[in-house]
């Protein structure tokens, strides 16, 4: 992740401050696994879609009661590390 620039994990920080949720998912799918995952919620395509191609990840649409329309749609870390991540933009 060294191509990433200081500004962009800057802005990516900003993004986790107002709109992120850290989770750690226990699911028992033959054994008893956990995981750590970064969500950032994201309306606008066009920063969901630097995000996406700045930090890899995934993009997905969470459909509920509060917007039958017009689903949220969130970008979830995946190509590095929450650790990686978080000690990244810590300084901002």
């Amino acid at each position: 992740m060294s191509d990433i620039k200081e500004t962009e994990w800057a802005y990516l920080a900003g993004l986790i401050d107002s709109k992120g949720s850290f989770l750690i998912r226990v699911r028992n799918d033959n054994g008893l696994k956990t995981d750590t995952v970064l969500k950032v919620y994201e309306k606008c395509r066009k920063i969901r879609d630097w995000i996406l191609r700045t930090f890899g990840g995934a993009v997905f649409k969470r459909q509920n009661r509060y917007y039958p329309k017009t689903p949220p749609e969130y970008w979830i870390s995946s190509r590095m590390s929450l650790l990686e991540i978080c000690n990244r933009v810590t300084p901002f």
